[in-house]
């Protein structure tokens, strides 16, 4: 490693050099910026094949509920750094940030209040809890997320019921 006097330096683990040969798993740093060197090629890998996800270190979740529809059909709600999914049976529902974010109220409302009958969230009240991207949400943007996850959960979609002029509500009980 030759260092031609630049500005910031350069340093080979952790000493400044001007000209010094650089070992396997040497660090070098130019500045504020560091590097690791190796002077062998790293064995080729197969690439992971799939939907492009990464996986969580240790299966961390930082959002979990367990719910039973009036069918019987258990259900649980996790969520991943910002986004979730919902298993249901041997299924998984992949939500995107926005999406698992109205399940989400819609289960803690449902854990807060024992008769579902007072259960529901109104638009106003999910387009305030929510990050919609536009600058007036109304009741149209709720009503197509609502949409949006129901087509996502395919036969499960009355899993979020709504009611004119009243709301919407998840048509399950927390366990």
């Amino acid at each position: 490693m030759i260092d031609s006097s630049s500005r910031n330096g350069t340093e080979v683990a952790g000493r400044r050099v001007t000209d010094e040969p650089v070992g396997s798993g040497d660090t070098i740093a130019f500045g504020d910026i560091a590097f690791y060197f190796w002077d062998e090629a790293l064995p080729s890998v197969t690439p992971p094949r799939g939907q492009g996800r990464t996986a969580r270190a240790g299966g961390y979740e930082s959002y979990r509920a367990s719910l039973t529809t009036p069918t019987g059909t258990p259900l649980v709600l996790l969520q991943r750094t910002d986004d979730g999914l919902l298993r249901i049976r041997d299924a998984t529902v992949e939500l995107a940030t926005m999406e698992f974010a109205l399940l989400r109220l819609l289960v803690e409302r449902r854990r807060r209040i024992a008769d579902s009958a007072f259960a529901y969230v109104a638009w106003h009240e999910i387009a305030d809890a929510l990050a919609f991207r536009s600058i007036e949400t109304d009741a149209e943007n709720v009503r197509e997320l609502v949409h949006r996850v129901r087509r996502k959960l395919g036969e499960h979609g009355g899993l979020i019921e709504s009611k004119r002029n009243v709301g919407y509500r998840i048509m399950a009980t927390p366990t």
